[in-house]
């Protein structure tokens, strides 16, 4: 059986197609790809995703609609996340979609985000690892805690990477009282995270911003799944990263890093900021980036 499942999240859009493997209850990758509209750009609870950011996304659709049935992919998943639960317009757009595309877009809440993401991304781990997933997106965060691939506990914070940027950085680059500012708004959301004490083999860290730094770190230009899935990232590399990236404006950041950065030059600092205060609050010294999440998870939810 081959399958699309596509995740529309607050910054990127991800289409994953699939062949399922059911007696290994495995995924085999045919084909991924990304966009990055930001349909959740300027976006606060209860006012509309923009009129142009809704042609974008109707776009992308329809490319991955005709590309699903390129693959004669026998069921699309649609699984829409942050900017889609806090926009007023969310069911004017789902109405619009379903019958545009005659495609079903299932809203997530931020705790079935978090289990869809540690489900993509725990799912071929040892059964014995105690893990924890991290998924930083456009418009929250979401942090699991699991044993065993059984969750233990998850949290959806009110922090993401489009939203820090907008509230809190008003300069490119953002001055030092900014980021003073943006280290203690994401402290102070950690403080009430369950789990602090609890002892992990593994940290994972999922989407955009670990992928980002991976591929900058590996020093290519271009995102490369297959080049990072499974890399390190330590402690000290974020931090280096951080320095960099917090004198640079942009533009700046995107003539040096070139494509890899495209559609998150601007969120990439404060993106590596909650990582990185992640990483302090479990005192991790080093995570796994994992280029899989909330489409993987999808998929291994409904069909396994």
């Amino acid at each position: 059986m081959t399958i699309a499942s596509i995740d529309l999240g607050t910054n990127t859009i991800l289409l994953l197609i699939a062949k399922l493997d059911f007696k290994n209850k495995k995924i085999h990758v045919i084909f991924e790809d990304q966009k990055i509209p930001r349909i959740g750009e300027g976006l606060k609870p209860g006012s509309p995703i923009s009129k142009n950011k809704e042609k974008r996304l109707l776009d992308i659709l329809e490319f991955y609609k005709n590309l699903a049935n390129h693959y004669q992919c026998e069921h699309i998943l649609v699984t829409a996340t942050n900017a889609f639960r806090i926009a007023s317009n969310s069911d004017y757009l789902v109405k619009k979609i379903s019958k545009m595309f005659n495609l079903k877009v299932n809203i997530i809440s931020g705790e079935e985000e978090a289990e869809l993401t540690f489900l993509g991304c725990t799912s071929e781990i040892e059964l014995d690892t105690n893990v924890a997933v991290i998924d930083i997106g456009g418009g929250s965060t979401e942090i699991v805690l699991g044993k065993n691939r059984k969750i233990i506990a998850s949290k959806s914070l009110p922090l993401g990477v489009v939203s820090l940027t907008e509230n809190y950085f008003s300069n490119d680059p953002p001055n030092e009282e900014e980021i003073l500012v943006i280290r203690s708004t994401i402290n102070k959301e950690l403080q009430n995270l369950i789990g602090k004490k609890l002892k992990f083999d593994k940290i994972i860290a999922v989407a955009g911003t670990p992928t980002t730094l991976a591929c900058i770190k590996k020093g290519t230009i271009s995102y490369n799944e297959a080049l990072i899935e499974g890399d390190l990232l330590t402690q000290s590399d974020l931090e280096n990263f951080i320095n960099q990236l917090a004198v640079m404006n942009s533009v700046e950041i995107k003539n040096k890093f070139k494509s890899v950065v495209d559609g998150r030059e601007d969120v990439l600092l404060a993106g590596t900021m909650l990582l990185f205060e992640v990483m302090n609050f479990f005192k991790a010294t080093e995570l796994v980036v994992s280029t899989k999440g909330v489409r993987y998870g999808a998929i291994y939810e409904l069909f396994f």
